[in-house]
């Protein structure tokens, strides 16, 4: 027997945020993905249960995403909860830079209501989608009061984790995210990131400076080091973090490793100790993309990187 549909009194209201993404995505003659689902059409399906307000930020790959979008996804999270018979939010977003953004709004999201953000592995046209089963567990997350005062979480795989310290770290398993202990600090509220540079240079054998003192000269507001290790990086890359660090900008050391902390252990010219006794932040459990938003937010914020960072 299937179950009746609530009443519509009942149903809970959920604000739908449709970015774009492969959950909105189908392939056109050659086999090439792009979103052509609307938001709309996406939670149609969920009608029985749930009253669905959507609004369509936009329509893009999440590779494809700047500042600005980010901005943009923020702000039309604080409209939806302007109006108080929202019960949450939930967010559609592509995989590739889900965990950038959610983390961003995480850090602005005052509100105890639940933001949850939702993607697929598959495309929405493929024979066996995992969109609309994440969709279901994002939808029944956003209205579940148990979840108010959690924070940001990304709903995939029937799994719910917190934003603040997941990534991102499978391409094609269908659970491709994965969180960690990192403890969330006190959101902010609004910031403004579009027109915030914050460049992440990677670190490899051999690597010398001109990557970091190009970015410098770029006009960095802060910059991010993808190191080696539990945070450390070769001689060459660390003479240029100095030169950073002499001119104010702030610089906070992350790990190209997949899984564990940063610490500041290892001496000699770049290791993470001498690092950190030049003011340089270690980054904890956050991976370089989650870390660059998080000084991004401090830097737009006008507050010090170590605000935000002090949870590592």
């Amino acid at each position: 027997m299937s179950t009746p549909p609530l009443a519509a009194a009942h149903r809970p209201r959920i604000a739908v945020l449709a970015t774009g993404g492969t959950i909105a995505s189908t392939a056109n003659d050659a086999g090439q993905l792009s979103p052509t689902r609307s938001g709309a059409e996406l939670v149609a399906g969920f009608s029985d249960t749930y009253a669905c307000v959507v609004t369509e930020v936009g329509s893009l790959d999440s590779s494809a995403l700047s500042l600005s979008d980010v901005d943009a996804i923020a702000a039309a999270t604080r409209e939806a909860l302007a109006d108080p018979s929202v019960a949450g939010v939930v967010v559609t977003h592509g995989t590739d830079t889900l965990a950038e953004t959610a983390i961003a709004v995480d850090l602005q999201h005052l509100d105890e209501r639940p933001v949850v953000f939702v993607g697929a592995q598959r495309p929405a046209d493929d024979a066996h989608p995992d969109g609309p089963a994440n969709l279901a567990t994002a939808l029944a997350a956003a209205a579940d009061r148990n979840n108010r005062g959690r924070g940001v979480l990304i709903a995939f795989a029937g799994e719910l984790l917190p934003a603040f310290g997941t990534t991102k770290q499978h391409t094609t398993a269908d659970q491709p995210f994965m969180p960690s202990p990192a403890q969330r600090p006190a959101p902010i509220g609004p910031v403004r990131l579009e027109g915030v540079r914050v460049d992440i240079v990677t670190a490899y054998p051999g690597c010398d400076g001109v990557l970091a003192d190009a970015a410098i000269d770029a006009g960095a507001d802060g910059v991010v080091i993808a190191g080696v290790g539990s945070g450390n990086c070769g001689p060459g890359l660390a003479t240029a973090i100095y030169r950073a660090c002499r001119a104010g900008i702030p610089v906070v050391l992350s790990t190209q490793v997949c899984q564990g902390p940063t610490a500041a252990t290892y001496g000699g010219v770049g290791g993470g100790a001498t690092l950190a006794e030049l003011g340089v932040l270690t980054s904890g459990y956050l991976r370089p993309g989650q870390a660059r938003m998080v000084l991004a937010t401090a830097i737009a914020a006008d507050k010090p990187a170590t605000a935000l960072f002090a949870h590592r």
